[in-house]
């Protein structure tokens, strides 16, 4: 999982990696569940609910597609470590 830092206008530099316990098989699939869309569809729809219960007011959402990467950026506030 990649969080993006306020500074969405360099990415590459802003983003670190973290560690998590969550299953991303059991997410993609019970997302699909709960919406009648394609799965790429639906995690972009989440990713921006992300952003906008962050309370962001600016969200990037690009594609590198040669790489198959997806960087969702935001000025949101996050979540707190404790809020895990």
């Amino acid at each position: 999982m990649w969080h993006v830092s306020d500074d969405s206008r360099r990415p590459e530099v802003a983003m670190s990696k973290h560690e998590s316990s969550v299953n991303y098989q059991n997410l993609v699939r019970d997302l699909a569940e709960m919406y009648p869309f394609e799965v790429a569809e639906v995690v972009v729809v989440e990713l921006v609910a992300n952003s906008l219960d962050a309370k962001a007011t600016n969200i990037s959402v690009d594609y590198d597609a040669s790489n198959g990467i997806l960087i969702v950026a935001d000025n949101g506030a996050g979540m707190r470590r404790l809020s895990i």
